[in-house]
């Protein structure tokens, strides 16, 4: 795999790849970098799971073939223009269900599969709600092709039931001393914000808090709200007077370090933990 640019044309941008069946070298052009590596993505997942794409597309040559799930499903993500990272997360959460009913014809889904696609996953270990994502992928593949026109009638999809979530007891004072004392530094300072300051511990709030939003005269600390339809950009939280001396210690370090971020490892932001 491969992502070249040959300046002066109007798409500049070429992937390359093999074609594991004909070992020949094979490339499409694209108009920008970033539609460029996406596709180099989606070529390298399907050189890894899908291998046999690559013969139906050889056999398929220059005839016309009917749309299928997998193909309605790979033009709608290609117009919805995702994201590299969530378009990996789309692509893997629907291996399983491409490599049984990949194949099918999308004319040919109605409820009876659908359920069967619901059955397996259910039967798979996925819980409620993985199940309810993974329909939803197919459900909005099946709402374009509709708007399209690839499909003359939209299938109806199984409802299903609402399952009470999980309930998590948060750890003791006790327990959280105890993983505090042999912790990393960086784990530390999840572990203070964290319980403390009841922060999401990811990319959403902690994970890209910045030693600006640390108002310690002030006594607040400004938490960024993650980005799921909070009408406030951030949320200002009190600081314990206990943990003012901690968190000074801590900011002091990494001005001279040259730090901007409140976590981060071995001179680096995290993007995870």
């Amino acid at each position: 795999m491969a992502i070249r640019e040959v300046k002066g044309r109007k798409s500049p941008f070429i992937v390359y790849w093999n074609n594991p069946f004909t070992q020949r070298r094979e490339s499409k052009a694209c108009a920008t970098r970033k539609e460029a590596e996406k596709l180099d993505a989606l070529m390298l997942y399907r050189l890894k799971y899908e291998r046999e794409f690559f013969l139906r597309q050889e056999e398929t040559a220059g005839q016309t073939q009917p749309h299928t799930l997998e193909s309605v499903l790979y033009l709608y993500l290609k117009e919805r223009n995702l994201a590299l990272s969530n378009l990996e997360r789309t692509l893997f959460a629907v291996k399983g269900l491409l490599a049984a009913f990949g194949s099918t014809e999308v004319e040919r889904i109605d409820m009876p599969l659908l359920r069967q696609i619901q059955e397996r996953l259910s039967a798979s270990g996925n819980k409620g709600t993985t199940v309810r994502r993974k329909l939803g992928i197919i459900r909005a593949a099946m709402a374009w092709a509709h708007r399209q026109g690839l499909i003359e009638h939209l299938p109806t999809f199984p409802s299903i039931a609402q399952e009470e979530h999980a309930r998590y007891v948060p750890p003791t004072q006790e327990e959280v001393s105890r993983l505090f004392a042999v912790a990393p530094d960086h784990i530390r300072r999840v572990i203070v914000l964290g319980f403390n300051f009841g922060m999401r511990v990811g990319q959403s709030e902690l994970l890209r808090l910045l030693w600006s939003d640390v108002d310690i005269p002030a006594g607040i600390i400004r938490v960024p709200n993650a980005r799921k339809g909070a009408r406030q950009l951030w949320r200002e939280i009190p600081i314990q007077h206990a943990l003012f001396s901690l968190l000074q210690e801590w900011r002091e370090t990494d001005r001279l370090a040259g730090m901007e971020y409140v976590i981060h490892y071995r001179g680096s932001p995290c993007s995870a933990l």
